[in-house]
């Protein structure tokens, strides 16, 4: 977003802050999990994050459904979805 709102802007700026720590922890705790690992769970949280926001946020929604709209199904994305379904398919019943 070429200016982005104080939603958007906050939520990058949070994860930012969550990379830094989980960076410092990762150090600390002898460079575990691999680093592959930490790096796909860093951009789950940054999906997860988009999409939190999004719900209360509309520029944040077309920024994520812009971004997903580029994800294959293989990707960071398709991945993270196939994961969480299962887990959210049971909360069906606060719809």
């Amino acid at each position: 977003a070429p200016e982005p709102g104080p939603r958007l802007r906050m939520m990058v700026r949070t994860w930012i802050t969550a990379v830094e720590a989980a960076s410092l922890i990762w150090l600390d705790e002898g460079k575990r999990p691999p680093v592959d690992e930490l790096r796909d769970w860093l951009v789950d949280h940054f999906v997860a994050m988009l999409t939190a926001t999004s719900a209360s946020d509309e520029q944040t929604a077309r920024v994520t459904r812009a971004a997903l709209a580029m994800e294959l199904p293989d990707g960071a994305a398709g991945r993270l979805a196939r994961a969480v379904l299962p887990v959210v398919s049971d909360a069906a019943h606060l719809l």
